[in-house]
């Protein structure tokens, strides 16, 4: 369940182009139990979050499954940044371009950003924990202003929210199990 008490999945999907394939992973939530879809991150107006400790739950399970770090992904690995290893300047600039208006996020939080260059560095891919409530999300921004369901938020110099629910890779994925468990201060897996 999610932090609203509603049915949460993630979900496995195959993906591929004429050249790839690779396979990418969605949270999934439903608006009710037992009813439709979320299909948008942002919900009358407060964006999704989700218990810590569930998702490391889930993603841990995943990764049992198939491994992250076996996931070859498309053919340019992500850059990830931890929010741990960041200057205070880099992470101040990183916070103001991840952070929603409606965020509630103590002041114990921690956050992962994943920028792929195979997208010409136009999407990211991002993991935040609050330590002290222990919340968690997932979310994706990107550059690409003809995005269908881009959200414009004040202050991110030209990203733009993905409203969708959050789909991303498994290099990916295994940077938001990293920042879950170890704070992102182990990063054997993506390596």
């Amino acid at each position: 369940m999610d932090t609203n008490g509603i049915e949460v999945s993630l979900v496995s999907h195959a993906r591929s182009t004429s050249t790839e394939s690779w396979t990418t992973m969605s949270w999934r939530t439903r608006l009710a139990p037992g009813g439709s879809n979320r299909r948008f991150y942002m919900h009358h107006g407060e964006p999704w979050t989700i218990s810590s400790q569930l998702a490391i739950t889930m993603l841990s399970e995943l990764d049992g499954q198939r491994p992250f770090a076996s996931d070859p992904g498309t053919t340019v690995r992500p850059e990830v940044l931890f929010s741990c290893s960041m200057t205070p300047e880099m992470r101040s600039k990183y916070w103001l371009e991840i952070r929603l208006p409606e965020d509630r996020w103590s002041r114990d939080v921690e956050f992962v950003v994943t920028q792929d260059p195979f997208r010409r560095n136009h999407w990211r891919k991002i993991g935040i924990v609050d330590h002290s409530t222990g919340r968690a999300t997932f979310r994706s921004t990107t550059r690409d202003a003809t995005y269908g369901q881009k959200k414009a938020i004040p202050d991110w110099n030209g990203w733009f929210l993905d409203n969708s629910m959050l789909d991303a890779g498994g290099r990916e994925m295994g940077a938001f199990l990293d920042l879950l468990s170890h704070g992102g201060s182990s990063q054997e897996r993506l390596t």
